[in-house]
């Protein structure tokens, strides 16, 4: 081609040269585009295939909040059992109008900002009304977003509730279902990946929605934390009380003795000044109230003693407690990352949708020209049969013809040579 082009210069074509030269750059140009589209074909299906592996790793962190739910539930005599087949009545349906999923998703970023201040502020001195305040108004957004979703009556909606059952507190419970979680997270995991194997291999229209199901576990995610943060405050505050109470007691039980100390001083004093027969009179006056106050004491040191053999089980709340708020700060560090990559993947994944729906209606456009073409061919043979009917109708009339001009061309010979014979 280029040795071509040469010739061409050499030759002084000016004008062939550079229609020549523009054919030749439209081709490559052409080949460029083919294997650009070819190789967006092959890594598009991947980049969706990765979203969707991105999405089902999530499920990690909901298992580990409701684990942690669980423990923290067996240790305050309440377990929360959520059922297998429960649903968040905050999901958003899909037929809702544009007006209102709008609104939707100004509410969600709106109570989304507000959690993150709740977040920031728990624990901050001074700032328990403006703590409450917040949290009200946060628990006003999420009825304002249930009420919108459920403004589209087409749309069904099942909300399961918990299951509530009152069990004994038992703290080996608690460290044999921590061991548990632990070592069957690995079995969990590889659970996991089959499933997200099994889902890929499934056609795109048969895989599920994976954002709306992450909406609805980050949702759910939302309603366990609200839960759990009100937990260890409470078990705080009846620690508290029952320090108090222990430490009240036991200024009761030292004044107590120190009373009972100057009852005794007070008595032995009076038995030295006052005389024999006086003694033993008084002596009969005030032996009623020691043994009245040693009854009390008694009291009190049971009571004492009861409280203290409470001590190392209020010690081993209090831990449990700080390392449960451990883990659920870890917990909900977690679920706001999970929000930004649940963010971050519905942009992807409605990118990857959009060039999805683009490919299609280009494969519907180039099945419509097929269909043209194939209906043009069809024409086109229909005409082509036509034609050669005609062809072979008039090829027989013209045989027909040069016969009959054979024959009479024939006779025309015989006429000619009997008219010469008989001359």
């Amino acid at each position: 081609m280029f040795l071509f082009v040469y010739s061409l210069e050499e030759l002084n074509q000016p004008d062939i040269l550079a229609a020549v030269s523009l054919l030749i750059l439209l081709i490559l140009l052409t080949i460029i585009i083919l294997i650009v589209r070819k190789v967006r074909r092959k890594k598009e299906p991947d980049n969706v295939k990765e979203l969707e592996f991105a999405a089902q790793r999530k499920q990690t962190t909901i298992e580990e909040l409701d684990d942690a739910q669980y423990l923290l539930k067996e240790n305050v005599n309440t377990f929360v059992e959520p059922p297998s087949n429960f649903q968040n009545e905050n999901s958003i349906p899909m037929n809702m109008n544009l007006d209102l999923n709008l609104q939707v998703e100004a509410l969600e970023k709106e109570a989304i900002e507000i959690k993150e201040s709740l977040f920031r502020m728990k624990g901050a001195i001074g700032k328990d009304d403006e703590y409450r305040e917040l949290k009200e108004k946060w628990y006003e957004k999420e009825r304002q977003l249930r009420e919108l979703r459920n403004a589209d009556k087409s749309s069904s909606f099942v909300t399961n509730g918990f299951i509530h059952h009152e069990k004994e507190n038992n703290t080996e419970t608690a460290v044999h279902l921590s061991t548990e979680y632990y070592e069957t997270s690995d079995e969990s995991q590889e659970h996991n990946d089959a499933e997200t194997l099994t889902m890929y291999n499934a056609p795109i229209s048969e895989q599920p929605n994976t954002i709306s199901e992450k909406d609805k576990e980050t949702k759910k995610l939302h309603d366990k934390i609200a839960q759990l943060e009100e937990l260890p405050r409470i078990l705080s505050e009846k620690n508290r009380l029952l320090l108090q109470e222990l430490e009240t007691l036991k200024a009761a039980h030292r004044q107590l003795e120190e009373r009972y100390a100057h009852l005794e001083s007070t008595q032995n004093k009076k038995a030295e000044q006052a005389p024999t027969g006086t003694n033993c009179a008084h002596t009969n006056e005030t032996s009623q109230t020691p043994a009245a106050t040693n009854t009390e004491i008694k009291n009190l040191q049971d009571k004492i003693t009861e409280l203290e053999s409470l001590t190392p089980v209020l010690t081993e709340k209090n831990l449990l407690i700080e390392f449960l708020q451990n883990q659920l700060d870890k917990q909900i560090k977690n679920t706001f990352q999970v929000e930004k990559e649940l963010t971050q993947l519905k942009a992807e994944t409605l990118q990857a949708n959009e060039a999805f729906q683009q490919r299609q209606t280009l494969a519907d456009q180039i099945q419509e020209e097929l269909q043209k073409k194939e209906q043009y061919n069809i024409l086109i043979t229909s005409q082509y049969e036509k034609a050669v009917q005609v062809t072979e109708k008039y090829k027989q009339q013209l045989d027909e013809t040069i016969e009959k001009l054979s024959s009479l061309q024939a006779h025309l010979r015989n006429t000619i040579e009997h008219s010469r014979n008989s001359e």
